[in-house]
């Protein structure tokens, strides 16, 4: 059987090899995706927004698991946040999008909200992992409040539309990490990700 998304076995196999050789060179278009799926307004998080900007998107294989990006032209918050049964909303944690630039090899630009189409994952089974990174250089643009028990914020590798092209990204290296190491490793300010 061949996973989905890939023409063979043998694509699968170079992307997984690939991905865990050196997850930073793994281009965007073979790595596993998470398959982000568009909430409707009217059914989550952006229904109590009357202004501004708000997507949510759920994890096809963690349905409970959304990013969320909500905000407007003065700051946008991008969030993993935790849906419960009771449609309440719990916030995991702030990151960063960030997608490989197109035109130049090893380069990162920021995203916009709008241009998000997906997430990049770390091939494998069990608790979905994702290309994180700590030492870069995002900066926010405009006015986010940050949670207070929240010490760092990481960038998160995304699949998107590069739309704009100028707003480069340092990034050091990306680390395969769950959602959890993830929300223990911003509640510190050591230097060392998950």
């Amino acid at each position: 059987m061949t996973p989905r998304g890939f023409p063979s076995r043998a694509a699968w196999a170079a992307a997984v090899c690939a991905a865990c050789l050196n997850p930073v060179l793994a281009s965007a278009q073979t790595v596993p995706k998470a398959n982000l799926i568009k909430v409707a307004k009217a059914d989550g998080f952006c229904a109590q927004r009357d202004e501004g900007i708000c997507l949510e998107w759920r994890f096809e294989r963690t349905p409970q698991l959304r990013l969320v990006a909500d905000g407007d032209e003065d700051g946008m918050d991008y969030a993993l946040q935790e849906r419960g049964a009771d449609g309440s909303y719990r916030y995991v944690l702030r990151f960063y999008p960030v997608l490989r630039d197109p035109v130049h090899r090893g380069a990162y630009i920021g995203v916009a909200a709008r241009d998000i189409t997906d997430i990049v994952l770390v091939p494998g089974e069990g608790p979905l992992r994702l290309q994180a990174g700590f030492a870069h250089d995002y900066q926010d643009i405009g006015a986010i409040e940050d949670q207070p028990w929240q010490k760092r914020v990481p960038v998160l590798l995304v699949v998107g539309k590069a739309t704009q092209p100028d707003w480069k990204v340092a990034v050091r290296d990306f680390r395969a990490s769950t959602v959890a190491a993830l929300a223990n490793a911003v509640r510190s300010a050591g230097q060392a990700a998950p």
